[in-house]
């Protein structure tokens, strides 16, 4: 039988990188990114997420630091920096050491 896992948390936290136009709402705000990055991540691991929680499944969160980076003048946009960490744990318990290497970034609209 395949694990399954309930996918608890994806919290994604946007920062600016310099040369960001204030008030410019050209780019995905924050909760855009967080919508965007949880549908790409539940589509790709839909085979071992569980249908619904329940004890037996473990527990996956995820944390993702996007750091926008802007070209000279701000209107344009250089491919990000992203940070993330995945932690699985079962009961309260940590399972694995956090895993910090997905490459979930290359199908991401930005």
């Amino acid at each position: 039988m395949l694990a399954e896992f309930d996918l608890r948390e994806i919290n994604v936290t946007l920062i600016q990188g310099s040369g960001a136009i204030a008030g410019d709402t050209t780019f995905a705000v924050e909760e855009k990114l967080t919508q965007q990055f949880t549908q790409a991540i539940t589509k790709h691991l839909a085979a071992v997420l569980a249908r619904e929680a329940h004890s037996e499944s473990a527990s996956v969160d995820i944390k993702i630091d996007y750091k926008r980076r802007y070209n000279i003048g701000g209107s344009s946009l250089n491919k990000p920096e992203v940070a993330h960490v995945v932690e699985v744990s079962k009961q309260g318990n940590e399972l694995v050491c956090p895993l910090v290497d997905l490459d979930i970034q290359r199908n991401m609209p930005i």
